[in-house]
C-alpha cells in the first residue's frame, strides 16, 4: 500500500466470513491488517546482503560481480534501472562497469549510460565521487547537473540515488539507481545501500592488496632469475650485462 509520505507499506491481511446472504455466499468479511513493513524490510536487507556476499565470495573482479550486484540491489529496492561506475585512475574519470534494468523496463537509458564517463563533480556519479557521500535527487529531469537528462526524460525517470564505494579512505566506485516517479529519501533504502557499499568496498580493498602482493611476488621471482643469469652467464660480454641490468631495472620498478 502506498503511504501518504510516498513510501510503500507491507500489510499482512487475515479475513474470515462475517455474514452470508440467503444463497449462502459471503456478503461481508471481518478482517484485520497488520503492518509488517519493518519485518519485511529487515528480511529484504538480509536477502540482499547475503546475495551480494555470495557474489563477492566467488568473483574475481568488480567487473565480474557487477551484473549480479546491480540486479540484486535494484530488484529488491524497487528501482527500475541502475549502473556501477569505477574510478579509472589513468584517465581521471568514472567509467561505466555495467548497467542493469528491470526486465519490464525499457533498456534504452541503461544502454545509453554505458557511453558516458564522469569527471569529479560532473553528473550524479561525479558528485558522489567528489563528495564521498551518498546523494538523493527527487527528480533528475529538473537537475541542472545531469548530463543524461535527455535520456532520462525519454525513459520517464524521476528520482535517483547514488552512493559511493570506499576502499579505505578512497572512493573507488559509485552505484546509481533510478525510479520512474519522484521520491523522498527513504531511510530503509539508505541503510541497505550503505551496507552493500561497505561489502563492495571491502572486496575492492582485498582484491587490490592481493594484486599488489601478486605483483611483488612476480618481481621477486624475476630478481631471482636475474641472479641465476649473473652466476651462469659470461658477464664479461657487454651485451649480456646490458640485457641483465635492463631486466633488473624493470624488476626494481616498485611503486
Amino acid at each position: 500500500m502506498r503511504h501518504r509520505d510516498g513510501g510503500w507499506r507491507w500489510f499482512l491481511s487475515r479475513d474470515v466470513p462475517y455474514r452470508r446472504g440467503a444463497d449462502g455466499r459471503v456478503a461481508q468479511l471481518l478482517g484485520i491488517a497488520t503492518d509488517i513493513t519493518t519485518r519485511r524490510l529487515a528480511e529484504q536487507r538480509l536477502a540482499v546482503q547475503h546475495g551480494v556476499a555470495s557474489v563477492l565470495a566467488t568473483a574475481t573482479s568488480l567487473d565480474d560481480a557487477a551484473p549480479q550486484i546491480l540486479a540484486s540491489v535494484g530488484g529488491a529496492t524497487g528501482w527500475r534501472t541502475g549502473g556501477l561506475w569505477a574510478v579509472d585512475r589513468a584517465r581521471g574519470v568514472l567509467a561505466c562497469v555495467d548497467t542493469w534494468h528491470h526486465p519490464r523496463f525499457p533498456p534504452a537509458f541503461a544502454l545509453a549510460s554505458r557511453a558516458y564517463t564522469f569527471a569529479r563533480g560532473q553528473g550524479l556519479p561525479g558528485r558522489v565521487w567528489e563528495s564521498g557521500v551518498a546523494a538523493w535527487v527527487d527528480d533528475v529531469q529538473g537537475d541542472a547537473n545531469f548530463p543524461r537528462a535527455e535520456a532520462a526524460r525519454a525513459a520517464g525517470l524521476g528520482a535517483a540515488f547514488a552512493f559511493p564505494v570506499h576502499a579505505g579512505s578512497e572512493v573507488v566506485a559509485v552505484l546509481d539507481f533510478f525510479a520512474t516517479d519522484a521520491r523522498e529519501p527513504d531511510q530503509s533504502v539508505l541503510t541497505l545501500l550503505e551496507t552493500v557499499a561497505l561489502q563492495i568496498g571491502q572486496f575492492a580493498d582485498r582484491r587490490a592488496r592481493e594484486a599488489e602482493a601478486d605483483d611483488r611476488s612476480a618481481r621477486l621471482a624475476l630478481l631471482a632469475r636475474i641472479g641465476q643469469q649473473l652466476v651462469l652467464r659470461d658477464t664479461s660480454d657487454r651485451s649480456v650485462l646490458e640485457s641483465v641490468f635492463g631486466e633488473l631495472a624493470q624488476a626494481l620498478d616498485f611503486e
